[in-house]
C-alpha cells in the first residue's frame, strides 16, 4: 500500500539546517519501501531558492511556506500555518528532526489533528506484512522499544540526526517534482522573533577543547561540579561538559550542554563523569576520538561505546585521581 510522507524542514534566516539534510537521508529507505510522494515543507521569509534547490538536488515535492516571522525558529506561528496546511490532506508520516523546538511543534500537530506521535526515533524496519516498525532507546538507553503503528492512517515521527545509518543511493531526479509558495496570512502570532545572534563567550572551547570532562546526573549534586573542573585542570586544553539533565537542574548553563539538543564534539578525549549514556548525548560524543566512561552501573549504556569504564562511584574515584595526578608533581 503506497503512502505519502511529509518532512518538515528548518531555517534561519532562510538557510536549511543540517538536520533537515540528516531528514531527508534518513526517510530515504522508508520512501523505497512504500512511499508514493516525499514532499518537503520548507518554512521562512523568503524560502522559494531554498525550496527550488532542495527539489533540483533531491528529486522531491517542495512547498516554501513563507511568512516575515519565520525568518527565526518560531514553533508557536509555525504549528499553526502547518495545521491548515497538513489538514487539507493528511500523509501517512509526518517527520520533524528531534530537537526541543520541533518537539513543541509535534506535540501541537498531534494535539489538534488528533494523531499519535512517536519521538526520538533512530531507525526502523520493514515488517512481514509491508509496515514500518520504528525503534527508540527507553531507560537511558538500556532497552530499544520497537513501535508499529496499528490501523492508524497518520503518525508524527521526530527523528535523531547523526545516528549511524545505510542510507539508500541518492535517487534521480524526478522531473515530476514541483516547487510550490503559500503564503502565511492570518495567524494569530503570540510574538515575533527579531533576532538570534551566538554566544560571545568562552564556551566555544567546547568544539575546540581536546580532552573534555562531562558531568551526568550522576555527580549527585551542584556542589560536585568541583570535581570536574579539578578533574579538568588535569589536561591541557581542556574544558568541561554536561549531559541535558545537568543543565535542566541548573548546575551548569546550556552553553556547556552536549548531545542531539547540545553541541557535537569531537575531542581527543572524552571523559564521562556519571553519565548514562541516552542516544541524544552519545550523538553528540560519536566523533570523540577516545571515550572513557565512569559509572556505578555496570548495566549503563556508555559502557557500550566507551573504549575504557571504570565501574566506580566518582566521588571516590576522582579524588583518587586527581591526588595521584598531584603526588606525580612532586
Amino acid at each position: 500500500m503506497q503512502k505519502n510522507m511529509l518532512l518538515i524542514g528548518e531555517t534561519i534566516e532562510n538557510k536549511l539546517s543540517k538536520s533537515s539534510f540528516d531528514l531527508i537521508t534518513f526517510i530515504r529507505d522508508i520512501a523505497i519501501i512504500n512511499l508514493a510522494k516525499t514532499i518537503m515543507i520548507i518554512p521562512g521569509k523568503d524560502v522559494r531558492t531554498v525550496s527550488e534547490k532542495i527539489n533540483q538536488k533531491e528529486g522531491i515535492d517542495t512547498l516554501a511556506l513563507e511568512h516575515d516571522s519565520l525568518m527565526y525558529p518560531n514553533p508557536l506561528l509555525l504549528a499553526k500555518a502547518l495545521i491548515s496546511v497538513i489538514s487539507k490532506k493528511l500523509p501517512a508520516y509526518i517527520c520533524l528532526s528531534h530537537n526541543m523546538l520541533n518537539c513543541q511543534i509535534a506535540g501541537i500537530l498531534a494535539h489538534h489533528l488528533s494523531v499519535p506521535c512517536i519521538s526520538a526515533v533512530e531507525s526502523f524496519s520493514e515488517s512481514d506484512d509491508g509496515d514500518i516498525i520504528f525503534r527508540r532507546s527507553i531507560f537511558n538507553g538500556k532497552l530499544k522499544a520497537e513501535i508499529k503503528p496499528q490501523h492508524i492512517e497518520t503518525v508524527i515521527i521526530t527523528i535523531i540526526s547523526n545516528i549511524p545509518s545505510n542510507p539508500s543511493p541518492i535517487k534521480e531526479f524526478d522531473n515530476r517534482a514541483k516547487v510550490m509558495i503559500e503564503k502565511v496570512y492570518a495567524q494569530e502570532n503570540n510574538f515575533i522573533p527579531i533576532n538570534i545572534k551566538k554566544r560571545e563567550d568562552n564556551d566555544r572551547s567546547l568544539e575546540e577543547a581536546e580532552v573534555i570532562v562531562s558531568a551526568g546526573k550522576g555527580i549527585g549534586k551542584a556542589e560536585n561540579i568541583s570535581l570536574i573542573q579539578d578533574t579538568a585542570s588535569i589536561f591541557n586544553h581542556s574544558t568541561i561538559g554536561a549531559s541535558r539533565v545537568v543543565c535542566d537542574l541548573g548546575w551548569l548553563p546550556y552553553s556547556k550542554q552536549i548531545g542531539e539538543t547540545g553541541k557535537k564534539v569531537n575531542p581527543q578525549l572524552y571523559l564521562a563523569c556519571g553519565i548514562s549514556g541516552s542516544t541524544q548525548h552519545l550523538a553528540g560524543i560519536k566523533d570523540a576520538k577516545m571515550i572513557i566512561a565512569i559509572n556505578s552501573d555496570p548495566q549503563a549504556v556508555i559502557f557500550n561505546i566507551a573504549q575504557y569504564g571504570i565501574i566506580e562511584d566518582l566521588k571516590t574515584f576522582l579524588p583518587i585521581l586527581i591526588k595521584k595526578y598531584q603526588e606525580s608533581l612532586k
